[in-house]
């Protein structure tokens, strides 16, 4: 399972146009047919001791704590008693993580300070952490013990939030880490890389943790980069001059497509920073639309320039995307809702889903019930030994098998769909603050009221929007029965001839009543 590929994105709330921090990232493996999610909404178990969850990767064995909270996850991986590979964890009091952002340290530190097999492992983390943890202290006290204890199986970060505050960790070794506040007047974009630099502040306990040997055992190693008098981290741990396009060129996109104005020219080997300034406040819709930004306007951009060989932001490989808004002001019960795409982003919709919800549409939940069948309840190591799940029952083939008809062309098919996904966003997003205002409203009075109405809500946006993806993809097949032809060149009658000008084509453009 390693080599998941992600962006991750974070707005501090000081400079979200709707006031609310947004933690945001999408997760990429493969186009494959078998890389899909699902939403999951676990209850809270209480006192029952024994309970452990198996690493997918690593040896390593988590006993949970007798009593677990209510979660929202998404796992991708059927697999009994392992933990599943899950993008998100919103739970009962407010807190959240999203992750992992794989990373690669450099092969001098590998050797000074090695992965361990019964190590932490990322794919693990999202999903324990949102179960057993109620604050960001709690969660990096976790990752402090379990490092100091049994070490690290591989590289990668991963954010954690309450109403209070979010932070970035990053699991740099073997044995060293370090996790450092976010701020809330900065926003952030970045690949797969290392990315805290010098901005930790050194003798702050509050807005700098880290391992107790983080400065030492480079310094030491004669492996520490040092810029400004301090040791630079993601260079230290990442390697001095080790940069490459396919991360890196992401991260300057985030800087390109939220700060043009300061972004300047692309250069391989310049690390950007990891906190900047937008030149204007960020909406919940820009955070959905850099996701789809194939880099137009831009040299980068393959459908403008036919450049090839760079990783885009959006693409087909996405399987899972999500923006998480939390409402400082809001019940904890309510803090949080994730907006969660469960196809490729470019051509799907992002919908909202409460940390509050218990339940889900029978076409989301399929998913895991008809892997499990077919894998007979046995755990896969490797996605690609999962039988073909197509099913028109299963609400991630509906949107996926649109994505991928819609990017075959996006001029032509892509470009309607995008249309109408946009419109309806932009209405849930005026609408989804209203409905949390309602159901906060309920609890005062009755929770039980609150969840029946969130969860009234919940399940018709999620009947209604499943439905509309299918009805798009069958008119879309239709569309295209209609110009199959490989005769694209109009005859004239009046010349008798072939003229040398293509038919045009209408773009598609979706027609739900």
């Amino acid at each position: 399972m390693r080599g998941v590929m992600c962006t991750q994105v974070y707005i501090g709330k000081d400079v979200s146009a709707d006031g609310h921090a947004i933690y945001a990232r999408s997760c990429d493996l493969s186009s494959n047919k078998n890389t899909i999610t699902t939403p999951l909404c676990s209850p809270k178990v209480e006192n029952k001791p024994g309970r452990q969850v198996k690493s997918i990767e690593s040896k390593i064995i988590y006993d949970y704590p007798d009593t677990t909270y209510k979660c929202l996850t998404t796992p991708i991986i059927p697999a009994t008693d392992y933990g599943k590979l899950t993008s998100i964890g919103l739970n009962e009091h407010g807190f959240i993580v999203t992750g992992t952002i794989t990373a690669y340290n450099c092969p001098e530190i590998a050797k000074v300070d090695p992965f361990l097999d019964d190590g932490i492992c990322e794919e693990t983390l999202p999903d324990f952490i949102g179960k057993t943890c109620k604050t960001p202290k709690e969660a990096i006290d976790f990752i402090e013990k379990t490092m100091e204890e049994k070490g690290n199986y591989s590289a990668n970060s991963l954010i954690v939030a309450d109403q209070k505050e979010g932070w970035l960790i990053e699991l740099y070794s073997g044995h060293q880490w370090a996790a450092i506040k976010l701020p809330t007047d900065k926003i952030s974009v970045y690949g797969n890389l290392f990315m805290i630099q010098t901005e930790y502040e050194m003798d702050n306990p509050d807005a700098f943790r880290h391992s107790k040997d983080l400065f030492k055992m480079p310094t030491d190693a004669g492996l520490a980069v040092m810029k400004d008098g301090k040791m630079s981290l993601c260079a230290t741990y990442g390697g001095k001059d080790r940069l490459e396009d396919y991360s890196n060129l992401r991260t300057y996109m985030g800087h390109y497509y939220f700060a043009k104005s300061t972004a300047g020219e692309y250069n391989t080997k310049t690390r950007y920073p990891l906190f900047f300034d937008p030149d204007k406040k960020v909406s919940l819709k820009d955070v959905f639309n850099i996701y789809r930004f194939r880099y137009e306007g831009t040299p980068y951009c393959p459908e403008e320039t036919g450049c090839e060989n760079v990783r885009q932001i959006a693409t087909e490989a996405t399987f899972n995307c999500h923006a998480i808004q939390v409402f400082e002001d809001e019940k904890p019960e309510l803090a949080s809702v994730a907006w969660l795409s469960i196809a490729n982003p470019e051509h799907s919709i992002f919908l909202p889903y409460s940390n509050m919800i218990t339940k889900l549409d029978p076409r989301l939940d399929k998913f895991d019930e008809l892997t499990n069948k077919l894998c007979d309840n046995k755990f896969l190591k490797d996605i690609e030994e999962m039988p073909i799940m197509y099913s028109e029952d299963i609400a991630q083939v509906i949107f996926k098998r649109l994505c991928i008809i819609a990017e075959h062309d996006r001029k032509l098919y892509g470009k309607g769909v995008q249309e109408y996904w946009g419109k309806k966003e932009e209405k849930l997003i005026k609408e989804f603050p209203e409905v949390v205002a309602k159901a906060s409203k309920l609890a005062e009075k009755s929770f039980d009221d609150a969840i029946d109405y969130i969860n009234d809500w919940s399940l018709n946006l999620q009947r209604e929007t499943i439905d509309e993806a299918r009805s798009i993809f069958d008119q879309l097949i239709w569309y295209i029965s209609g110009h199959i032809e490989t005769l694209r060149y109009m005859f004239s009658f009046a010349n008798f001839a072939q003229e040398k000008e293509k038919k045009h084509l209408e773009p598609f453009k979706p027609i739900i009543k």
